[in-house]
């Protein structure tokens, strides 16, 4: 089962005071993500560094096409992660990619510890055990730009070919990623999810929550 966590010093990344909320493990069947790269606080003491990646992995080349493709060079910059996320998961922005997805930018950047996923008002990293199963998911309610919408951001291993997001209306939005990624509003929250050829059971997310 998924909850939702709220998470602080996110306002000055997105440009406004809306929350922000990320969808995490609540049980051992659904393992999405690891940590939040939020600023930490200064009396907060960070993990250990991890070393730089050197080169992309072969296992994250077999898993995802992004990762097969040409790298697009220069195109993370450095203020879209963390000093704390790049130390933490080892990330090496020189193997990134940048995918525009709309009129949104989203970035993913392999570390020696996993990979992070850049959406501009969240930023979601995750493992290796959790990047083959399922990926990594981010939710982000009153979007900015977007009203009361909530922001869905999801990258997900080929093997995932949908995402099934029931609504709290009763309503369902059914989206194929693209190059592995995920990126819809939704006019209600979302209460549950389906991940598509990894998956036919819904995963609940609890506290939906709102703006």
């Amino acid at each position: 089962m998924l909850k939702k966590i709220m998470i602080t010093g996110l306002a000055a990344l997105a440009g406004t005071a809306a929350a922000a909320t990320l969808a995490v493990a609540g049980g051992t069947s659904v393992t999405q993500v690891t940590t939040v790269a939020a600023k930490p606080s200064p009396e907060r003491q960070a993990p250990p560094a991890a070393p730089t990646l050197s080169r992309t992995p072969a296992w994250l080349r077999e898993s995802f096409a992004l990762f097969r493709g040409t790298r697009n060079r220069g195109a993370v910059p450095v203020r879209a992660f963390t000093r704390s996320s790049v130390a933490q998961f080892g990330l090496n922005l020189r193997l990134g990619r940048r995918v525009a997805m709309g009129d949104r930018a989203l970035y993913v950047v392999p570390g020696s510890k996993g990979v992070c996923l850049d959406a501009g008002p969240v930023t979601a990293c995750g493992t290796r055990g959790q990047l083959t199963r399922r990926g990594i998911l981010a939710l982000y309610s009153c979007l900015p730009g977007s009203g009361d919408a909530t922001g869905i951001f999801a990258l997900v291993p080929d093997a995932v070919t949908r995402l099934d997001i029931a609504l709290a209306d009763g309503g369902t939005v059914e989206a194929a990623p693209t190059r592995n990624l995920v990126a819809v509003a939704t006019a209600t929250a979302p209460t549950a999810m389906t991940w598509r050829g990894t998956s036919t059971a819904a995963e609940p997310i609890d506290d939906a929550g709102g703006c």
